[in-house]
């Protein structure tokens, strides 16, 4: 077993080494593993918490080892090979999870442990979350019922499964290729060296970014640019139309999936006794109930339409003052937006970026984290074995150079291998075991354009907004100071208060003296000029209740769709999604919009009646973030309140619910008048 890179044992496996031959038979030795450690507990007498908790806690680490550096390859080396064998071993996974949460002895254990009252408070909170997860998993089912709750719980996971490979897949199938002069007007150099590039990559043959061929891809990095600057509507409409049929139409079509999934869900929530899958979902967040969310929602949608209307209102009025003809289609909003904004605050996007390469945003990126938290970042590619060449590796000190945590940098798109977004997951959990400490690890993963030529790569200002997102998910695992994994950072925070962290990190963006840390231009070194910086800072809030609103509409649908809505009924999900969106956004979908076919959070990720979270998170960041603007941002400052936050938010993880943890920082429940505040919408 020892020539397994993934059974070695070591915290980090070899992920060079990692082949898709060698995950059936970790698997199955993870199995073993993890039912060894069961008869353990079932074996032995009743005992105290840390007697069961060690067990547990086995298992947990033997997971981490094992199964998920295989998941993590999954999605950011994707492989037909891989793909492969990891449907065949997903249902292995599944049914052992299944088996630990379904354990009648262990439940009963948790359950005795209550009893006796001796816990602390932090071991009473690992005991309820684990016990709010079996109840939630069937650990009371019985019979037929447990038989078919089993089944359901296989086939969502080979369905979500599936749903990913299929968006996926008809991300790599699109290409649009240009090939004449007349079909890249108003495409700037760094777009179409990017095009010249993706079509090099594509069809492995030398061409030049003056002369083309070009490859329009249905990347971000790709489709967003050309939307914004193409002069060719034609092409726009064509380009979007693609966008959002994606993954509608066969070979890789989800269409099915969508009712098979919402059907699924729906009924696993009423073998549990709950009406409905929201329901079912929203008892273990901060919401609690639909109720609540959509309160929340409401209160959002008031205050922006009135906003959004005014703003849909001035694009038009610009597009026509400039020569549009009618009324603006969806394809038309990227491009003329991006023109009003650039005269509006003398803004070029284009030549913005040049202030942003990569390296220097992660440079100024850890200064602020330096200021903030004491921390420093030290990058280390050579501690590791990396899964790509592009990936590099990073260690973290603390204020007494003492090694705290490591992280993994995947920054940029490979449209062959790797999903689409951002995201951060973790790679190893801190955890105190009988050998000593284990050092929390993450992987922050973007999909940012590539480096072009002998140039570093160049980050729009959203991606520079990203970055900062997903590097505060990675600072809430790695500051950590919970000894026990089930609550360390990410662990056991409700999921609506998950997008905390990282929305936080965002807000210190637009700040002069990060922004003087993150910006030197690409040629001269130049920090970001003060007039560029002020119209920057003008623009935070541009068509800003728009976007808004487009958020709204997908936490509405995903909130009906998983409550009200009736799978087996006449209803259609993809009708249901045409009525929020109309009743919500100002410019109505087309009426062939599948954007539900794509829509990975909720089908094939975590936010199933969920994707509210983020609009909930926002409420407490801001809420947060207030307290920096409320007393100032000097160095003195930042570091005051950034210990402050990061001792009673970062370092207790999900140790204690998020609402406790917010009264701690704020000294008072969270309110939404921050971020209504610093939206604008006050």
């Amino acid at each position: 077993m020892s020539s397994n890179p993934l059974l070695q044992n070591t915290t980090l496996p070899r992920y060079d080494a990692i082949k898709p031959s060698h995950v059936e038979a970790a698997v199955e030795h993870l199995v073993k593993l993890v039912e060894e450690q069961l008869q353990q507990i079932e074996a032995s007498p009743d005992g105290s918490f840390d007697d069961l908790y060690r067990h547990l806690d086995m298992i947990s680490l033997h997971k981490q080892r094992i199964w998920m550096p295989i998941a993590h390859l999954q999605s950011v080396s994707n492989s037909e090979e891989l793909r492969t064998v990891f449907h065949r071993v997903l249902p292995q996974v599944v049914a052992l999870e299944l088996q630990l949460d379904q354990n009648a002895t262990l439940y009963r254990k948790l359950h005795k442990l209550i009893e006796h009252k001796n816990l602390t408070d932090v071991q009473r909170r690992i005991v309820d979350l684990r016990l709010r997860r079996m109840d939630l998993e069937g650990v009371a089912l019985q019979g037929e019922a447990k038989k078919r709750f089993n089944a359901i719980s296989q086939e969502l996971s080979q369905l979500s499964e599936q749903f990913a490979n299929n968006d996926l897949d008809a991300v790599k199938k699109y290409q649009l290729v240009l090939t004449k002069q007349e079909d890249i007007a108003g495409l700037p150099p760094g777009v179409l060296q990017l095009a010249a590039q993706a079509y090099r990559q594509a069809f492995d043959h030398e061409v030049s970014a003056a002369s083309g061929p070009w490859l329009i891809t249905l990347e971000q990095p790709s489709f967003v640019p050309f939307m914004e600057y193409s002069q060719r509507r034609d092409l726009r409409e064509q380009l979007y139309r693609a966008r959002i049929a994606r993954a509608a139409r066969a070979p890789h079509d989800n269409s099915e999936l969508v009712n098979k999934i919402l059907r699924l869900r729906k009924e696993a929530a009423n073998l549990l006794r709950f009406p409905n899958f929201a329901e079912m979902n929203l008892s273990t967040k901060m919401a609690g109930n639909p109720a609540a969310v959509k309160a929340l929602l409401d209160e959002l949608q008031h205050v922006c339409r009135p906003k959004a209307r005014e703003e849909h209102a001035e694009l038009t009025a610009y597009a026509q003052e400039h020569g549009f003809d009618g009324a603006l289609k969806q394809w038309d909003i990227a491009y003329w937006a991006r023109r009003m904004k650039e005269e509006r605050f003398d803004l070029d996007k284009e030549q913005l970026r040049r202030y942003f390469p990569l390296p220097q945003v992660l440079e100024g990126m850890f200064t602020l984290a330096h200021k903030l938290f004491g921390i420093r970042v030290q990058r280390d590619d050579e501690a590791v074995s990396r899964w790509h060449r592009d990936v590099s590796f990073y260690q973290v000190y603390d204020e007494d150079d003492k090694q705290i945590a490591a992280f993994f940098l995947d920054p940029y798109s490979r449209p062959q291998s790797k999903m689409g977004g951002a995201w951060m997951n973790r790679a190893v959990s801190r955890r105190r075991t009988a050998e000593g400490l284990e050092l929390p690890a993450c992987y922050i993963v973007c999909n940012f354009t590539q480096p072009l030529d002998d140039k570093p790569a160049m980050l729009d200002f959203y991606e520079v907004i990203t970055i900062f997102h997903e590097f505060g998910h990675g600072l809430h695992n790695m500051l950590t100071t919970m000894d026990y994994a089930a609550v360390a950072g990410g662990n056991g925070v409700e999921w609506d208060a998950i997008e905390l962290p990282s929305q936080f990190m965002e807000n210190f963006c637009y700040l002069e003296s990060v922004i003087k840390d993150i910006s030197a231009h690409v040629d001269s070194g130049e920090t970001l000029p003060a007039a560029m910086l002020t119209q920057l800072q003008r623009s935070k809030n541009f068509r800003l209740a728009t976007m808004m609103l487009r958020q709204l509409s997908f936490s509405r649908a995903d909130l009906q769709l998983h409550e009200t809505f009736d799978p087996d009924g006449r209803d259609d999900a993809f009708a249901l999604m045409q009525r929020v969106m109309t009743e919500t956004l100002i410019l109505p979908p087309l009426a062939e919009d599948r954007f539900l076919c794509s829509f990975s959070h909720i089908f094939a990720g975590g936010y199933a009646a969920g994707y509210y979270s983020y609009k909930w998170a926002e409420v407490l960041s801001a809420d947060a973030f207030a307290l920096f603007k409320e007393q100032g941002f000097s160095d003195a400052q930042l570091r005051n309140n950034g210990r402050h936050y990061r001792d009673t938010i970062l370092a207790p993880g999900g140790s204690a619910h998020p609402t406790e943890l917010f009264q701690r920082l704020r000294g008072r429940p969270p309110q939404t008048a921050a971020l209504l505040e610093d939206c604008g919408l006050a």
